[in-house]
This record gives structure tokens, sequence and C-alpha cells, in this order.
């Protein structure tokens, strides 16, 4: 005879078992369904907990990566509600030359400022007709983020945003400029 080996004396017990139909007691039952009851509120708890917690990391990991050093459009709009700092006109900035609008459009050069934010340059050039200004801003390096086929209006000014090689462009004007003025001069290329 041939000893049994572990794991057939595991299997047979379980044959046993399983061929016992014992339905334990109604207490048993009633104790243990109340244990699981009371576990399920802290295990929701935990895990509510868990997912906050490996959000806020994600959250954290992305404004670290993004690093926080490159302007914003917003810092970009920003400079053209400021006045020229000379009254030469802006003829050029990060390989774009600015628009001449004034045979097709009547806007004449009213001067330009030069402006550092965050690192990068930007150089801003002013126009004037009938007494109302519009901006160009052209911000050297990579496009910010948000540029592109982009107008809107805020803080009672009208902004144009676009990309032209690889670099953010903003163009802007008090509201008194119409919309569709303001995408003209925008969408202008020197013929």
């Amino acid at each position: 005879m041939t000893p049994i080996t572990d794991d057939q004396l595991a299997e047979r017990g379980g044959a046993i078992v399983r061929a016992i139909e014992v339905e334990p007691p109604l207490a048993l039952r009633e104790r243990l369904e109340a244990e699981r009851a009371r576990a399920r509120p802290r295990m929701r708890r935990w895990r509510l907990a868990s997912a906050l917690a490996v959000g806020m990391a994600v959250v954290l990991l992305a404004v670290a990566l993004a690093g926080g050093d490159d302007p914003s459009l917003n810092d970009a709009a920003a400079l053209a509600s400021r006045p020229p700092t000379t009254s030469e006109p802006a003829v050029e900035h990060a390989g774009i030359v600015f628009p001449d609008w004034s045979l097709e459009f009547g806007w004449r050069s009213a001067g330009q400022r030069t402006d550092d934010i965050d690192g990068r340059s930007a150089k801003t050039a002013v126009y004037a007709k009938d007494g109302k200004q519009v901006a160009y801003t052209i911000v050297d390096g990579p496009a910010l983020d948000g540029t592109g086929g982009r107008d809107y209006v805020e803080d009672g000014r009208r902004f144009v945003t676009f990309k032209r090689n690889g670099h953010t462009c903003v163009v802007s004007a008090p509201l008194s400029v119409k919309r569709d003025v303001l995408l003209k001069l925008a969408n202008w290329q020197r013929a």
C-alpha cells in the first residue's frame, strides 16, 4: 500500500466537506453579516481617501513638471494695455516682421515696447487710428499654452491669439475697435 500524500488527503477532506450540507447557525450568520456591514464604510472612506491622495499627487506632479517658469497667455495679453516706450516703429521680433497696416487699413505705427516676461522677450507694436490703438505682441520662444485661433474679451479689451512661425502672437484693442476689424488685422499677411 502506497502512502497518501498531503495533496491527496486535502482533496479527500475537501470532497467530504463539500458533500456535507451544513448551514451555520443563524446567530453566526447574522454576526458575520454585521461585521461585513461595519467594515464597508471604513473601506469606502479608505478608498475615497486613497483616491483623493492619488489625485493630489497627480496634480502636484503636473504643476512640478510644468515648471511654472513659462509665461502664460494672460501675461502676454497684459502687455497690450501698456503704452509704447519709444515712438520708433517695431520692425521685427523673433524672426517675425510686424505688419504695416497703414496702406490697407489706415492703422499707423505709434511706437513700440519690449518687455521680459518670465525670461522671455516680448515686443509689442502699437498702432493708432482715429484716436484708437491696437497692440500687436510677439513672444519669443515656443508658443504659449492656449495660443492659436482664439479670440476673447477680458477687462474691456478684445484679444485675438495665434501662432506665427511657432511663436505666440496677440493682437488686442479696446472694445471700441470692432471684432471684425481686429480679426482682419490679425489675419492680414503681407502680399
